[in-house]
């Protein structure tokens, strides 16, 4: 084939705008081998709008969900950091729980604190709203540093 002959080479646009997120669990039980779960996902996002991303400190009352510039109907995720305590790298559940939760983020449609998702210390929650404007958050019994990361549609 002549150099002529060649077919046109173009580059096809890659669609950039997505979010991966990615997953690994590992669970230790004494007498037990190690089991882990990994899992990822990737979706793909028609805005281009940047994520929303601000540092806050919650209360023991109920607020909205801080989304900054996001619209309820263009955020595609929700990820909730509890910034309290990152420094610890191995946490006994059972201390956490008997301790009052002390640090604890709670994150809610309804402001009942036993249907919350709880989020201690240094731990995070991932979320994929239906409706983003409805989420509450506090703290569970002190003042909590998180931070909150919205990502658009």
């Amino acid at each position: 084939m002549k150099p002529e002959e060649l077919p046109e080479l173009r580059r096809v646009p890659r669609k950039l705008n997505r979010l991966t997120i990615t997953t690994m669990l590992h669970h230790e039980q004494t007498g037990s081998p190690p089991s882990s779960i990994s899992a990822r996902m990737s979706v793909h996002l028609s805005a281009e709008e940047e994520p929303y991303q601000r540092r806050r400190t919650a209360t023991t009352a109920w607020v909205p969900l801080e989304l900054g510039w996001l619209e309820d109907e263009s955020v595609s995720a929700v990820v909730i950091e509890n910034l309290e305590d990152r420094d610890r790298s191995l946490r006994d559940l059972s201390q956490e729980l008997s301790a009052g939760r002390q640090k604890a983020l709670c994150v809610s449609y309804d402001e009942n604190v036993s249907r919350s998702f709880f989020i201690y210390p240094g731990g995070f929650l991932p979320l994929f709203p239906s409706d983003a404007k409805a989420l509450l958050v506090r703290a569970y019994s002190d003042e909590v540093v998180f931070r909150v990361n919205v990502f658009p549609a």
